[in-house]
């Protein structure tokens, strides 16, 4: 009598597992859909077969392990399918989710019910963290601006040259002008106690207190410590920072600032000049030789008081350190243009 009543759902019950798996295969981006038309044309039969044999019967709990065991691949297939081809959603998940949850209604144990709970717990979790990663992702663009920007500063420390680092005051300021924004976005989105954040902020700072060091260290010699620099300082400032590049930042601010106070009150007792001249230092062996003082007195009274002087002035103090570099062994070139400079200090004085 069993078999009589029970055969027909069950052979229907198969029939519509197979054709499922059949077009879960031809398309998983639609399995959510074909897992919850399973469980709507299967539901009637199976509650018939529950009531019939009854939950523990060993017929049942095949027919209806099967039974779930397919609607959970197709929650499976289409919760990894639209993570592959597109950016999946909270509602995919909601959607894995549910015809999970319908799997787990009906299976009544083994190791498909561990299945079952297994893929629950992970989609489940999947979706709770749905907010966070919408959080990631409106400030994907921002994130990814101030990691290269980073990178770019972290460059050019690497490739430095003797002519290059005269720009990298110009490059830290640059650095922090163009991650600020993106800085204030990610903050406003993560909030300012969040590790992303906090740490993309404090790189930004240790790599402009980076090309600040090298900047001053190779000019310092020569021009001496110029109050752009203490600018510079001052605006990392309004910089997120973590404790320790915190203490590193203040130290390093602290040091510049007493040497700017000393380059001041040595520059205003000799001969009131905020920088000197390479190429007439490395000609004349000594910062304070009185024709190197002629040209500086040259630049800050005539040169620093025209647009075409300014503009001399400053290329020449972007390139003049590497035409140094490369002929301070070279006698025969500098006593020519020792000659040359002795010529254009008579004319001056």
């Amino acid at each position: 009598i069993s078999q009589k009543f029970t055969s027909d759902p069950i052979k229907r019950i198969e029939e519509e597992i197979e054709s499922t798996s059949d077009l879960r295969d031809g398309n998983r981006l639609e399995a959510a859909t074909y897992g919850s038309a399973l469980y709507a044309k299967t539901k009637t039969d199976l509650a018939f077969l529950k009531k019939v044999l009854g939950q523990a019967e060993l017929k049942y709990q095949m027919i209806a392990n099967k039974l779930a065991n397919e609607i959970l691949q197709c929650s499976i297939d289409f919760f990894n399918e639209v993570r592959d081809v597109r950016d999946a959603t909270e509602q995919d998940g909601k959607d894995a989710l549910r015809i999970c949850n319908y799997a787990k209604q009906i299976v009544c144990g083994g190791q498909t019910k561990t299945r079952i709970e297994e893929a629950h717990e992970f989609i489940d979790e999947w979706v709770g963290e749905a907010p966070e990663r919408l959080k990631v992702e409106k400030i994907s663009s921002d994130i990814e601006h101030v990691v290269t920007q980073i990178n770019r500063a972290v460059k050019k420390l690497q490739d430095a040259t003797v002519s290059s680092k005269i720009s990298f005051r110009s490059d830290a300021s640059q650095l922090m002008t163009s991650t600020k924004p993106k800085l204030v976005n990610i903050k406003a989105t993560l909030g300012q106690n969040d590790d992303t954040y906090k740490k993309m902020s404090s790189e930004v700072v240790q790599v402009v207190l980076a090309l600040m060091v090298q900047y001053v260290n190779s000019t310092v010699s020569i021009l001496g410590v110029e109050y752009e620099s203490i600018n510079v300082m001052k605006s990392l400032a309004t910089f997120d920072m973590d404790s320790d590049t915190r203490s590193r930042y203040s130290e390093n601010k602290s040091t510049l600032e007493d040497m700017y106070n000393r380059s001041k009150s040595t520059t205003s007792s000799s001969s009131g000049s905020s920088g000197g001249c390479y190429i007439a230092t490395m000609v004349y062996g000594d910062y304070n030789h009185p024709q190197v003082m002629v040209l500086r007195d040259f630049r800050d009274d005539v040169l620093s008081h025209s647009y075409l002087g300014r503009k001399f002035i400053k290329f020449y103090y972007r390139y003049s350190p590497g035409w140094v570099e490369r002929l301070k062994n070279y006698k025969t070139v500098n006593v020519a243009i020792k000659k040359i400079l002795n010529q254009a200090i008579k004319i001056l004085k």
